[in-house]
């Protein structure tokens, strides 16, 4: 079964399960709700291959840079119906895997180019386009066919 295939099924069995997701701007807004959050922050998301991490502005874009824990540095993940939203911490933009755009932060809107799966292999690959985040120092962040490379490998 190719990476397409099984992006679909898993897309199709996370659509079956219904939960509720707020985001920082709904948190704010819904103080004092019991509604569940199903946001979780991590520190950095780091490049195996290169050992640096995944920085961003809306100045620079979406690229590598030597990990310093920096705020440019840092993002949340929040859970949807389909996948996951990767948000930066900084900006409160989402990162956005359009093939024809490329790798880039823009305003969260919960399309399918803003969703994405985090295996446990280290592969990240784009609900929408099915491609995976991959990176090198030379060329940069980009989405790839899934190849199971080590250029597609974060931690």
């Amino acid at each position: 079964m190719d990476y397409r295939a099984i992006i679909r099924t898993a897309a199709v069995a996370a659509a079956m399960i219904t939960m509720t997701v707020t985001t920082p701007a709904a948190a704010d807004q819904q103080s004092g709700s019991s509604q569940l959050s199903a946001q979780v922050t991590f520190p950095e998301i780091k490049h195996v291959q290169s050992g640096k991490c995944l920085a961003a502005s809306t100045s620079i874009g979406v690229v590598l840079r030597d990990c310093n824990g920096s705020t440019y540095q840092q993002w949340y993940k929040d859970s949807t119906n389909n996948g996951i939203s990767i948000v930066h911490q900084q900006s409160r933009k989402c990162l956005d895997g359009s093939v024809e755009k490329g790798i880039r932060l823009v305003d969260c809107r919960g399309n399918l180019y803003q969703r994405w799966y985090i295996y446990d292999t280290g592969s990240v690959p784009n609900l929408q386009n099915g491609k995976c985040l991959a990176a090198s120092v030379s060329l940069g962040v980009k989405l790839r066919d899934c190849n199971g490379t080590n250029y597609q490998h974060w931690s």
